[in-house]
């Protein structure tokens, strides 16, 4: 569910996070559609002033600057925020005081230019045209800037017939106006997502999105990986600790029969050995069904109504190591070697036949220590004898170390699991460092 749900939730929030940012990128750059093509192309044919100091006396000096030469414009500041007003009046008001432009003069007006000799020569400036009303408006503020000069009265009409300029490039017409709403609305839909003025777009960089969403696309794969594996494992382990259970049902059985056994043959009436032996033969049909259960796989009689009714896996069959423990091991099973039953004991050939000898000579024991008769139903019986001697010790403990086998194999996988994912963790908190100091910033 985290996987592919919460996480597929966060990273569409941060793919629509990252074209939010890259759209309010976009909108700064459409300062430069903001200005009317007639407007860019009259800043763009300004004539300029050039500065042409004499070098030819530094030219024989080593270290001279051979670049002596500059250009400037030949306005003012003040033109270049003449312009900027020119443009900012030209997009907000398209075409609306064009009959008040025709009515202005057309005043030329000479345009200082430095010679060689340091002197200005005047220069007249085309007397028609948007150019020609603007170079105007520039001249009178340079004028203006002189003591004595009157005011300059043509800003505000130099300005206007920049807007009718505007206004005629664009088209006065409605019908112009029409095609052109037209062809912004189909280039829109042409470039979904783009930002488009004066039938201008501006297609967002989709590579930019790509870029900062992929890292993120492959560590979602990675956790997806990663969470399968780990499923796959942790599914697996269900047939190890059903044979686990099953190890553990017989052991509390066969500690069940041993207490029985003991309350049977230690009972001085036989009403309580009658008692004791019913308990005994009960416990030897669950021993039988749970044993048989765990080796040859299934459901055994205890499992019946039981919450928990996965069936066992033959044990016998899937574990090589299991298998050998109950069938060929030929050493003694005791956790004290030193105790080990001595070669020439009644009992030393049995209790180094494997677990599977040992049970199933136990369960016969018991099955004739049933049947006895009152007086040989006590203590010192052969019966119990074997029970006293080889199932203490050496069944008892070799039980232990078979259902060790499974807590060890499950314990492994657990931590298989453990360490897969504390590997992600790392893993994520150092690419989330990565990701934000050396991917998203600039």
């Amino acid at each position: 569910v985290e996987a592919l749900v919460v996480q597929l939730l966060l990273i569409a929030f941060q793919f629509w996070l990252v074209r939010k940012v890259e759209r309010a990128r976009l909108v700064h750059m459409l300062v430069l559609l903001g200005l009317p093509g007639p407007i860019l192309r009259a800043m763009h044919a300004r004539p300029v002033r050039i500065l042409d100091n004499d070098s030819d006396d530094d030219d024989g000096e080593e270290g001279g600057d051979e670049d002596d030469k500059s250009a400037v414009g030949v306005a003012p500041a003040g033109g270049a925020a003449a312009a900027a007003a020119v443009a900012a009046k030209a997009g907000a008001e398209q075409g609306g005081q064009a009959g008040l432009l025709t009515q202005q003069p057309s005043l030329p007006a000479p345009v200082q230019r430095h010679g060689t000799d340091g002197t200005e020569e005047d220069e007249p400036l085309p007397t028609t045209g948007a150019f020609a009303k603007l170079a105007a408006a520039e001249a009178g503020a340079h004028r203006g800037s002189h003591p004595g000069a009157a005011a300059p009265s043509m800003v505000l009409p130099v300005v206007d017939a920049a807007v009718a300029a505007a206004a005629a490039g664009r088209g006065g017409g409605s019908g112009h106006k029409f095609a052109m709403k037209k062809k912004v609305k189909h280039q829109d839909s042409l470039t979904r997502g783009a930002l488009s003025f004066n039938g201008k777009a501006i297609i967002p960089s989709y590579l930019t999105t790509v870029k900062l969403m992929w890292p993120l696309g492959l560590w979602w794969a990675a956790l997806v990986a990663i969470y399968v594996l780990s499923y796959t494992q942790l599914n697996s382990m269900q047939e190890p600790l059903s044979s686990l259970n099953m190890a553990c049902h017989v052991i509390y059985r066969y500690s069940q029969i041993r207490t029985t056994a003991w309350v049977a043959v230690t009972q001085a009436n036989n009403v309580d050995k009658d008692i004791a032996r019913a308990e005994l033969r009960h416990e030897l049909d669950l021993l039988v069904s749970e044993y048989n259960t765990l080796m040859y796989g299934g459901l055994s009689l205890s499992q019946l109504g039981s919450p928990f009714t996965h069936e066992t896996p033959p044990a016998a069959f899937v574990s090589k190591t299991f298998s050998d423990k109950f069938f060929k091991e030929k050493d003694c099973l005791r956790w004290e070697q030193d105790t080990c039953l001595k070669e020439g004991h009644q009992y030393y050939e049995v209790s180094r036949s494997g677990l599977d000898a040992m049970m199933r000579r136990l369960i016969s024991e018991m099955n004739l220590l049933v049947e006895d008769s009152y007086v040989d139903l006590n203590y010192l019986s052969t019966r119990y004898d074997y029970m006293f001697t080889v199932g203490a010790r050496d069944l008892y403990e070799g039980l232990q170390d078979a259902a060790k086998l499974f807590v060890d194999y499950s314990i492994n996988r657990y931590n298989n699991v453990l360490l897969i994912h504390t590997i992600l963790l790392a893993a994520t908190a150092v690419l989330a460092v990565v990701y934000g100091l050396f991917w998203v910033r600039p």
